[in-house]
């Protein structure tokens, strides 16, 4: 009996202990008039949180969560890190949450109703912030979260910073939410943050998530076309209809998309590389960089890929490859020198060149 007493005793330790750390405790009086102001605010809210709410209770309820986004920001919108914890504390991201679950077709009739939702994701944006703590507080509601990505409210601002820099988070998402991401960048164009999301659930913390790697490589061996529009043949008619803002949108989208497929590489697995040069085989390479029209802030990206991809790693002896590569040295030192001697040099291509020429070239005797 005795025996089972210290274990239970343990285990209510150990309860206590991580009670503990999740708990903030009031260090002054501003926090201690913060915590009573949250909990104010909460107590008022609670009770209005109905699928069947008027016109007047969804105003009530729209001043009540921006009073809760002004005690988490300060007069710069950068969030404060104490008033994070109370708010945690007070369970303010558990109301958000089930507003964010109410009946909603973001239709005109629900324009008041919208602008809630947009409230509410950028109260979990700021909550979230640079505080793992917070994070690991919608690790089971991840991929609710990702299932609303495309309503156009914010929400893809606040599952970045959820996702941002934990391994956690990103390793519970699941390859239905992944796949409605790709599914997005490829129907629709000016989708730069939704890359921005793969981008970071790929390797968190610098630990690649092998799950993720091989679900985005698969999706985007099956999308190809509709994604990789400055690669395809058949360019996507939505793409040569587009505007001239969508189409300036272009660079950053080529950039921020190869910045994804250099992420891909993250922690050398050899099926992911395979799979990789199956997307952009090494003829693309030499093509891109070689390509008069392509600019230095681009180019810079397909050197650390053509590295990352293909140079790291032996092959057998090729003498047509070799003097690939040999062209593509010299061509890439001429940019280089034009670079250094340009007032508008790019520092990130700077970086990039001097990596691809001294690069220690496997299997090419020349080099």
């Amino acid at each position: 009996e005795a025996f089972f007493l210290l274990i239970r005793y343990f285990n209510q330790h150990q309860i206590m202990l991580a009670s503990l750390q999740s708990t903030h405790l009031l260090i002054s009086k501003d926090e201690e008039k913060v915590f009573h102001q949250a909990k104010n605010i909460c107590s008022q809210l609670s009770p209005l949180i109905s699928n069947s709410m008027t016109t007047d209770e969804e105003v009530e309820v729209l001043d009540l969560v921006k009073q809760l986004i002004s005690i988490l920001i300060g007069k710069n919108e950068d969030p404060i890190q104490p008033h994070q914890e109370i708010l945690r504390d007070v369970g303010a991201h558990d109301l958000i949450l089930k507003i964010l679950k109410l009946r909603f077709s973001n239709t005109e009739s629900e324009q008041a109703r919208a602008e809630i939702f947009t409230e509410c994701y950028r109260f979990l944006t700021k909550f979230v912030s640079e505080n793992p703590t917070n994070q690991i507080e919608f690790l089971s509601e991840i991929d609710y979260l990702f299932a609303h990505i495309g309503d156009g409210l914010n929400e893809i601002d606040a599952i970045y910073q959820i996702c941002k820099d934990n391994f956690q988070v990103c390793s519970q998402i699941s390859s239905k939410s992944i796949k409605q991401v790709v599914y997005m960048i490829a129907e629709r164009f000016d989708v730069i943050p939704y890359i921005k999301v793969l981008q970071l659930i790929l390797a968190p913390e610098g630990k690649a998530i092998n799950r993720n790697q091989e679900t985005i490589i698969n999706l985007f061996l099956e999308k190809f076309d509709q994604i990789f529009v400055f690669l395809s043949d058949t360019p996507d008619s939505n793409l040569i209809q587009s505007s001239q803002k969508e189409k300036d949108n272009l660079v950053e989208y080529h950039i921020q998309l190869m910045i994804l497929i250099i992420n891909l590489l993250c922690g050398k697995n050899a099926q992911i590389r395979a799979k990789c040069q199956m997307l952009i085989p090494i003829e693309y390479v030499f093509d891109h960089i070689f390509e008069k029209k392509i600019l230095p802030e681009v180019l810079a990206y397909w050197l650390d890929f053509s590295i990352e991809c293909y140079f790291r790693y032996p092959r057998k002896k090729d003498n047509e490859y070799s003097a690939k590569v040999e062209q593509s040295l010299v061509h890439v030192l001429t940019i280089f020198e034009s670079q250094v001697n340009n007032q508008n040099t790019n520092e990130r291509f700077i970086s990039s060149a001097c990596s691809f020429i001294s690069f220690p070239y496997p299997n090419i005797d020349s080099l």
